[in-house]
């Protein structure tokens, strides 16, 4: 795949930015490179943003600054990147408190043997609080914006969320429960998932969404009734697909077709359907996948890390699908670093192609901004530009293992870390300042991880799966069941 933009592409014509006529901001950055992911004008030197309600006013070269600009906040960005905020198309937060648990094995073995377990032992809505809060915080220390959540507790998730000033598109889902014996879905539960896509629906930060685990792990009634949902308030619908090759064997052993076939047979697949993983694909899958506008959130280093495979993403951009970058959970990846993630993801696509151009930095870095921002189906994020939402963040480059920089899109794809994310906006607002988030208490909320480690220590322990040091010294009575 030929190189979209090249670094030399930095300084631009002033006639290429619109600006507001009234001077008066709520936020102004000046200075730094701006990494727009325009590809109009992908680079700006010395730059400035100027922000009102939560939206890119103007922006361009600093000389272009509309005369007598004033704003309630400025921040300088001298010396550093802006950069579109990451978007995190597939992630299950709270999982962070699982981070190491179940090292070193395949998926099925990790997920049915010891991932369930620990669930349904553990988690309840204070578990929930503390990892989703947990995760926002790593996510913003790398510069993640947005979220997709497919978990437990999407509430309270979605509090966590507001607290921290990320955006989250949430999944909420029909349990195993809602089926009844003459294979029918409750409509009581049916009415419940109304109920919570209208609580949500004018929230500037939190996005309604449905989602369920899996084709094999859900019924035939409950995946087309989230579907038709999903269709009825125009909102993702996220489900695991083709994540092994032992599922699509299980899911063809069943239905005698593939995953990808066999939820296309039901009506499931549509704009609407956000698929993560998407490995153990066909040509066929995928020309499915294509024709239905299927999303598909790429989750590299969980897929290593488990040994599933290597997603085809060269193979789904051929064909047109649309492909976003995700973390997974942290208990299968084991962090939420996202230069991580589009570092993996390019590399990945070049082993498993032989191919140094099969993926690119530019366009590694767009999968992660405004191929996210498709994947949710919002065409206000993913890039700088006027109208957009302004979601960013100031991101140094003033490590001497940083030094030399000619080209910014090579930098962020293959040199810099999350550790260089300094400062984060969303919405306009200030989130994170020089590393601390503004809406998270720290010190508290590590005490109540501190908390729920112990709950798990001693679950494992009690399992056999974690040696007895695991547990607090100075609580002996951990030991007991």
């Amino acid at each position: 795949m030929r190189r979209l933009w090249t670094a030399t592409s930095l300084l631009l014509s002033a006639s290429a930015f619109a600006q507001t006529a009234d001077p008066t901001y709520d936020l102004l950055v000046l200075g730094g490179t701006l990494v727009t992911m325009d590809r109009s004008a992908p680079l700006i030197a010395d730059g400035f943003i100027a922000v009102r309600d939560g939206r890119i006013a103007a922006l361009g070269t600093r000389q272009r600054l509309p005369a007598g600009a004033t704003a309630a906040e400025t921040l300088d960005a001298e010396g550093r990147l802006v950069l579109p905020g990451f978007i995190n198309t597939h992630t299950h937060s709270p999982m962070c408190l699982l981070r190491g648990v179940a090292d070193d094995q395949s998926l099925f073995p990790w997920l049915l043997d010891r991932i369930f377990p620990l669930e349904e032992e553990l988690v309840d809505p204070e578990f929930i609080r503390a990892g989703a809060e947990l995760a926002a915080l790593e996510m913003l220390r790398s510069g993640i914006t947005a979220f997709a959540e497919n978990y437990f507790y999407d509430d309270v998730t979605a509090e966590v969320a507001r607290q921290a000033g990320l955006r989250v598109v949430l999944g909420f889902g029909l349990p195993a429960s809602s089926l009844g014996e003459d294979g029918t879905v409750s409509e009581e539960q049916v009415e419940n998932l109304r109920t919570a896509m209208r609580r949500y629906r004018d929230d500037p930060l939190v996005t309604p969404g449905l989602g369920t685990h899996s084709p094999y792990r859900t019924a035939p009634a409950i995946l087309k009734r989230l579907r038709g949902l999903a269709e009825e308030f125009d909102v993702p619908l996220q489900i695991h697909l083709s994540e092994t090759r032992d599922e699509v064997d299980t899911v063809r052993k069943e239905h005698g077709r593939s995953s990808t076939e066999y939820l296309d047979s039901l009506g499931f697949l549509d704009a609407h359907t956000l698929a993560a993983h998407a490995i153990w694909l066909s040509d066929a899958d995928i020309a499915i996948l294509a024709q239905r506008e299927v999303k598909v959130a790429h989750c590299p280093e969980s897929n290593q890390k488990l040994a599933s495979g290597v997603c085809p993403v060269p193979k789904l951009l051929a064909a047109g699908v649309t492909v976003g970058l995700g973390t997974d959970g942290a208990a299968s990846n084991n962090n939420l670093d996202f230069f991580e993630t589009v570092n993996a993801a390019i590399n990945q696509a070049r082993v498993a192609t032989l191919d140094p151009r099969a993926l690119d930095a530019a366009r590694g870095l767009e999968l992660a901004t405004v191929g996210g921002a498709r994947c949710f189906g919002r065409d206000d994020l993913g890039a700088l530009a006027i109208g957009k939402r302004a979601d960013f963040s100031l991101i140094t480059t003033g490590r001497p293992e940083v030094q030399p920089m000619y080209d910014p899109f090579s930098h962020l794809a293959y040199v810099l870390r999350s550790t260089d994310v300094e400062t984060v906006v969303v919405d306009g607002r200030v989130v994170l300042r020089d590393r601390r988030p503004v809406g998270l208490d720290v010190a508290e909320l590590l005490e109540r991880v501190g908390k729920q480690r112990e709950r798990v220590a001693r679950s494992l322990v009690r399992r056999g799966w974690g040696q007895p040091s695991l547990l607090p010294q100075t609580q002996p009575e951990a030991m007991k069941p």
